[in-house]
Parts: structure tokens; C-alpha cells; sequence
């Protein structure tokens, strides 16, 4: 299970992100103030969710070192031998992961192409209520200035990888209490072994260095 939690440049993710938060917000102050009957739930919904990844952005630095320093550690098996069965649950975790980046990849690749092809109903009435409205995005965009079809779609694509670079990962963070814990199982386990392992000599110069080495690897557990 050897895994790495990059940090990455978040400052520069985070202000990007902000800079579409700021987009949806100015389309919903923009109706309000016009008085538009325009369906403003999804885009308030939007700004919300940016503002959450943003904060999950900007904490990742953090709770990563954390989970990066405790992967190391318990999959460290130099002083105290490897557990038993070990390898099986490295092998199923990643297969786990690697379904659980599929997953996240997968539906979010669908709601892109969604939201494209819903665009053509949103461009037709924004154009009914005289909004401007960019609407071939992942979510809706305000900008002061007219673009192209093509412009929207490729800010929509930079929008997917923005989302994917932070969904992805939140993804695989929630399988990781699992996992941690099935190798926690493991080192116990391989703790009680060794335990029963002390007494299966009548040296006592070894049954003391054997407990001594127990009572290492139980401290490294705790």
C-alpha cells in the first residue's frame, strides 16, 4: 500500500476555484436585482458546494501529512516482521480504491456531458429573459463579456478537472479509515502471535529478548 497524499498547489486551486464561486454568485445577485423568473436554486446550490470544496481544499495540506505519516507507519513491517494476510488486504484495498476512483471519474465525466446537453434549453431562455447566461459549463458561469460555444465548453472541461482534482480524493479519503483499520487488525493479530511465540523456548536469555520485542511492537501499535 505504498500511497503518497501530495499536496499539490492548492493555493493556486483554491483561488481558481473561488474566481467561478465569485461567477455564481454574481448571476444570483444579477437576478435578484433584475427581479428575472428564473429557477436560482441550482445555481445557490452551486456557489455552495464551491465554497465547501474550497474549504476542503485549503484544509488537504494538513490532514494529508497526517494520513501520509500514519500510511508509513503502519505499513513499516521492518523491525517487527510482516503480518499474516497482509498482502491480501493491501491487494483488496486497492482494488477498492481503484473502484472507488472509477466511480467518481465515471459520474462525473456523465454530469459534464449532462450539463452540456442541457445547455442548448438554458442558452434558449436565457435569451427568452434577456440574461446573460453562459450556460455550456459544469455549472453556471457570469462573465461581463460575450463568448463563444467553444470558450464555454473548454472553461467546462477545466471545471471537470478542477472538480475531479478534489472529488477524487475525497473519494478515496473516505475508504481510508477502513483500510487503516483492517492493517491495525492485522498488526494485532500478528501481535498475539507473537505473544505465544515468547514461550515456545525454554531459553530464557531468548524469552526475554522475544518479550522485549513484543513489548516494542505493542508500543508502536498504541
Amino acid at each position: 500500500m505504498e500511497r503518497r497524499c501530495g499536496q499539490g498547489n492548492n493555493e493556486d486551486l483554491c483561488s481558481r476555484l473561488a474566481t467561478f464561486g465569485d461567477g455564481q454568485k454574481r448571476l444570483a445577485m444579477y437576478i435578484a436585482e433584475e427581479k428575472l423568473d428564473i429557477e436560482t436554486n441550482e445555481d445557490l446550490s452551486n456557489l455552495v458546494n464551491n465554497l465547501g470544496i474550497m474549504t476542503v481544499c485549503c484544509a488537504y495540506p494538513l490532514y494529508s501529512t497526517k494520513w501520509t505519516k500514519m500510511l508509513r507507519l503502519i505499513t513499516d513491517y521492518r523491525m517487527f516482521d510482516k503480518p499474516p494476510k497482509i498482502d491480501e488486504t493491501i491487494k483488496f484495498g486497492n482494488r477498492c480504491a481503484l473502484l472507488i476512483v472509477t466511480f467518481y471519474v465515471t459520474i462525473s465525466i456523465m454530469y459534464e456531458f449532462n450539463s452540456i446537453y442541457a445547455g442548448k434549453s438554458c442558452h434558449k431562455l436565457a435569451e427568452q429573459k434577456g440574461l446573460r447566461k453562459i450556460c455550456f459549463t459544469l455549472y453556471p458561469v457570469w462573465l461581463p463579456f460575450e463568448i463563444s460555444i467553444s470558450s464555454q465548453i473548454m472553461i467546462s472541461v477545466f471545471q471537470l478537472v478542477l472538480i475531479l482534482v478534489c472529488v477524487v480524493p475525497a473519494g478515496v479519503g473516505i475508504h481510508l479509515p477502513w483500510e487503516v483499520s483492517q492493517h491495525l487488525y492485522n498488526h494485532v493479530q500478528h501481535l498475539n502471535n507473537q505473544f505465544n511465540n515468547i514461550f515456545e523456548t525454554d531459553d530464557k536469555e531468548e524469552q526475554r529478548r522475544r518479550l522485549n520485542k513484543w513489548i516494542k511492537y505493542h508500543n508502536r501499535i498504541v
